[in-house]
């Protein structure tokens, strides 16, 4: 509280007389006037301050709202952290797994339940299912030795490596000798996709 050179300091709070002893009020989004005042006497000055202040209600933490996810190869953000919590846990992946974070409010802040406890919460990414995008074809599916041979389309999958394979060989072009084959297409599957297979069948006569 102020003193003043002279006189005696009085106080009001909204234009009442307030005891500056006493709390101040505490009701939320309100705006408060708080005035010092010294009365004038014709030995001296009177004077005047005038304090203005409001008491902000802090917003609630919200909860997260959390939906299962599907792999797609970039890393998923669940939330945002600000300056109203604490996170611990994983609130970021990439890969298909269970995860959980857990966030405590920091002093002042509550849920909408208007607790403050620390809360945990799960979420997952699941596997995706894979899919071509370019379909592996052969522009012609029999043609004589010596002739212009089909045109391969490789295939082309949202997720993986594509391996051709003829019988239990990796192959990286088609065979020209004479006789009749069946090509498979594969992209092994794993927790994050699952597989892919596809045969293309062909003669050369």
């Amino acid at each position: 509280m102020g003193t003043a050179k002279f006189g005696e300091v009085k106080v009001t709070l909204d234009g009442e007389d307030y005891d500056i002893n006493t709390p101040l009020p505490s009701e939320f989004n309100k705006q408060y006037e708080l005035k010092f005042i010294v009365d004038e006497t014709p030995n001296y000055e009177g004077l005047n301050y005038t304090i203005t202040f409001e008491i902000i209600d802090r917003p609630d933490i919200s909860e997260p709202d959390i939906t299962d996810k599907t792999y797609t190869g970039n890393p998923y953000y669940i939330i945002t952290v600000d300056d109203t919590f604490t996170v611990t846990g994983t609130t970021f992946a990439t890969n298909v797994g269970n995860y959980s974070f857990t966030i405590t409010p920091k002093d002042g802040y509550e849920w909408p339940d208007n607790t403050d406890v620390e809360k945990t919460f799960n979420w997952k990414i699941t596997q995706a299912t894979n899919e071509w995008t370019t379909e592996p074809k052969i522009s012609k599916d029999k043609w004589g030795k010596g002739e212009e041979a089909g045109v391969l389309t490789n295939g082309v999958a949202k997720f993986g490596e594509v391996v051709m394979k003829l019988g239990d060989e990796i192959i990286t072009e088609l065979p020209t000798d004479i006789g009749t084959y069946n090509i498979e297409f594969i992209v092994e599957g794993n927790d994050n996709y699952t597989g892919l297979s596809k045969t293309i069948e062909f003669e050369i006569y």
